[in-house]
């Protein structure tokens, strides 16, 4: 996603990738780990409720 957006953003450059992997990746990833850490049991949970029958 964050090469996406990167992408949407920079165009094509001939340092994307540098772009890409320096600083828009581990910026998205310090966001979205603990996101996705902290709110996963929730949603497992939430998806686990509603697919009783």
């Amino acid at each position: 996603m964050s090469g996406i957006i990167t992408f949407l953003n920079l165009g094509f450059q001939a340092d994307f990738f540098e772009q890409w992997l320096l600083e828009a990746f581990p910026k998205a990833w310090v966001v979205a780990f603990p996101i996705v850490f902290f709110l996963a049991p929730c949603v497992a949970k939430l998806t686990e409720f509603l697919m009783r029958e």
